[in-house]
């Protein structure tokens, strides 16, 4: 046999092999995943890799895991960080209505009364719930109401991820000053109370009631240590970005095999940037000395778990006080949630396919739910005896066999922030009139 045959017989035997790898590689995929292999899934699945860091702006704090990734938080005077005025889905005050653009959608709204007003106060979940057809369904279901079949429904979404007391009372009254005209505002909180402050914020001597993250935001990183964490989640996040690129502009993305391989590649990266950045929420400074008071605030003696979440509860359920008796004294009408969560002991009966994307053992935020939350319970009932009206949602899921949690922190999927909207708009209803 010439050289020439025995290449193209060689040639022949590898692309032989190359198909028999490929079909088994597909086979195997269905067996194991119990759906057929998905070229334009993968493909979707690196696109949104590759759009969220084209997106994504500098900010002061790479560890940060909002809702509002990819969008450039900026310093606020009063209520601690907002959005960057630039990124053209959010308004000039820094707030992004989920949907609606343009300066009509400002938190400040004239007063008239042919509009009815909904302020939606919280972190991402509270975002959550306002998002996309949710919105919709909102404004459907309060036009509902008698009184407001005829009106138009304004619902402004104040919120952002990570925002927790008292920046939704900051927020309400910074409005309120600017000639805001809210009829409902509808607070949804209590998750970043407790499960933010003791890692993000006392790891750094932070003073726990100041915004997430403030450290980062204001301080100066002198820690050569706490900088290099910093510099690896970033080169996590553009290694991952470069591996999406090249698989998607190269012919390797119709092959199942080099499709897995950039999953397996994928998930790896996240995994890494993942457990760095608990690693620098964790990272705990040598001492107040290093950091400047503007980064730290006011001394936050604690020597034991009761000392610290019983602090975050009372500021919890002080501020929402103060956000009732602000509303109560402008005839605008307030309710209170405490939002559901996953890591509520008997909260939720979870199958195979739920806890795997929704809990992880041992997540930084676990401790502050467990322990948290029977503060934040305790201080409902406070919140009832002096006349606010909330409602305690821990327990909303506990007979519900659906898959809900999207992720291993605190958000729900569609279907579970539908739950959520129509049990608020149950209480909106008692609460204004059917």
């Amino acid at each position: 046999m010439g050289n020439s045959k025995k290449l193209l017989f060689s040639g022949i035997m590898v692309l032989f092999v190359y198909l028999c790898s490929e079909i088994f590689a597909y086979i195997g995929y269905g067996l194991f995943q119990k759906e057929l292999f998905s070229w334009s899934e993968f493909q979707q699945a690196r696109q949104k890799v590759i759009q969220k860091y084209e997106r994504k702006k500098s900010r002061s704090d790479p560890s940060r895991d909002t809702a509002e990734r990819g969008r450039k938080e900026v310093i606020h005077p009063y209520i601690g960080y907002v959005i960057d005025s630039q990124n053209e889905e959010c308004s000039d005050y820094g707030y992004c209505d989920w949907r609606v653009v343009g300066a009509k959608h400002s938190p400040v709204t004239p007063k008239s009364d042919d509009v009815f007003v909904v302020g939606i106060f919280g972190g991402s979940f509270a975002g959550g719930v306002s998002a996309g057809h949710k919105r919709g369904y909102l404004e459907q279901e309060l036009r509902k109401i008698p009184r407001l079949k005829d009106k138009e429904i304004v619902i402004h979404t104040i919120s952002l991820g990570g925002y927790k007391q008292p920046q939704q009372l900051m927020a309400l009254n910074y409005f309120l000053m600017l000639d805001a005209q809210f009829d409902l505002v509808v607070n949804i909180d209590g998750f970043n109370e407790v499960a933010l402050p003791p890692f993000e914020n006392l790891s750094k001597q932070v003073f726990p009631s100041y915004p997430r993250n403030w450290f980062a935001r204001v301080g100066k990183i002198d820690d050569v240590e706490a900088r290099a964490m910093i510099g690896e989640i970033a080169y996590y996040q553009k290694i991952q970005e470069k591996w999406a690129q090249r698989f998607s502009r190269s012919p390797l993305r119709y092959s199942v095999i080099a499709n897995l391989i950039w999953s397996f590649q994928n998930d790896r990266y996240i995994r890494k940037a993942g457990n760095t950045e608990i690693a620098y929420s964790n990272f705990r400074t040598a001492g107040r000395q290093r950091v400047r008071y503007v980064a730290h605030g006011p001394r936050f003696e604690y020597s034991t778990a009761e000392d610290v979440y019983g602090h975050l509860a009372r500021v919890w359920s002080r501020s929402s006080l103060q956000m009732a008796a602000v509303c109560r004294a402008l005839g605008i009408e307030y309710l209170h949630f405490l939002q559901p969560n996953q890591y509520v002991p008997g909260s939720k009966p979870m199958s195979a396919e739920e806890r795997e994307a929704a809990i992880l053992e041992h997540h930084p935020y676990q401790e502050g739910v467990e322990v948290g939350y029977p503060y934040l319970i305790e201080e409902g009932k406070w919140l009832r005896e002096h006349a606010v009206n909330f409602h305690d949602l821990t327990m909303m899921f506990a007979d519900n066999n659906e898959v809900l949690y999207r992720d291993k922190c605190c958000h729900l999927n569609e279907r579970g922030y539908t739950l959520v909207v129509q049990r608020i708009l149950q209480e909106v209803k008692a609460a204004i009139g059917r």
